[in-house]
């Protein structure tokens, strides 16, 4: 009970910072040493994609794409989600990546 009433008044009168859970940030040196292939836009290395984690970030984050770049990406979210094993539910990447 000590903890929880110490945790309250610490949350009122500082903030508590906790990490996103899920966000993974790789460092530009680390993205240098991945394949072109671990990119959902290779060109800009965008969207890493080297994990199943990373698979369903990128996923998540297809809606903020430019619409150009939406119909690689889609193409390669899916076949990255098929490698891993990851179900890929959204419409608009199935429908992008067979276009």
């Amino acid at each position: 009970m000590r903890v929880i009433q110490e945790f309250l008044s610490l949350r009122k009168t500082k903030r508590l910072h906790t990490p996103k859970m899920g966000r993974v940030m790789y460092s530009p040196e680390e993205r240098e040493k991945f394949k072109s292939t671990d990119f959902g836009l290779p060109n800009t290395k965008k969207y890493p994609m080297l994990n199943k984690r990373d698979v369903s970030m990128a996923a998540r984050g297809f809606h903020r794409a430019k619409e150009d770049d939406k119909k690689q990406l889609a193409k390669n979210i899916m076949k990255k989600a098929k490698e891993f094993g990851v179900t890929i539910k959204d419409p608009d990447i199935i429908k992008y990546s067979k276009r």
